[in-house]
């Protein structure tokens, strides 16, 4: 499992950068009002249309065939399903916001594998200096809350990454409210069970 997680985690340093030089780039700005800079409040979402209300309105889809908005139960969000080919990924680049201040990425997630082997997916909070934090939903028929942390590179940038390995497994996964939010503090990122 070590070994998986390793080539995992060294795969997704790669292709965040190639991802990020291919797709065209989403800007989001964590000043909208373009006032003064750096007034961002803990707690405010800086990501454009987390839950995918308004369908793919600010982010990148590096594959539109793999990608579907659905909706269940009242519950919107992005659909993911694995394939073969190029690798998937949707992205959202946030600016302007404070540099090197730790921001947190929260995902609303669940994954069905299909097959004897199970898709490989993430979702993945990086930086222009390397730096990436990131997870991959729990196999579930429910969405779980998990979060990951990670401060901004010295331009006040993040990238949100939505990310598929097109050369394992067959599923799908579910994506929804997510949301990216300056914090305080350095503090411990649980799993939070949905109802």
């Amino acid at each position: 499992m070590f070994k998986k997680l390793a080539l995992s985690s060294m795969a997704l340093l790669v292709m965040a950068p190639v991802v990020a030089s291919v797709l065209p780039q989403t800007t989001v700005s964590a000043d909208t009002q373009k006032t003064t800079a750096h007034t961002i409040k803990a707690g405010d979402n800086l990501v454009i249309n987390g839950n995918f209300s308004d369908g793919m309105n600010g982010w990148n889809n590096g594959a539109s065939e793999k990608a579907d908005i659905q909706n269940e139960d009242g519950t919107t969000f992005l659909r993911i399903t694995a394939g073969s080919g190029f690798g998937y990924a949707t992205s959202q680049k946030v600016k302007n916001l404070v540099p090197h201040a730790l921001y947190k990425l929260s995902v609303d997630s669940r994954k069905t594998n299909l097959g004897s082997i199970g898709m490989e997916t993430e979702f993945v909070l990086s930086n222009s200096e390397g730096a990436v934090a990131s997870k991959a939903p729990l196999v579930s028929s429910n969405f779980t809350t998990q979060s990951v942390s990670l401060p901004s590179d010295s331009k006040g940038e993040l990238m949100v990454l939505l990310v598929e390995n097109p050369e394992v497994g067959e599923g799908y996964a579910d994506y929804t409210n997510i949301k990216l939010e300056k914090v305080d503090s350095y503090r411990t990122l649980d799993l939070v069970p949905n109802k």
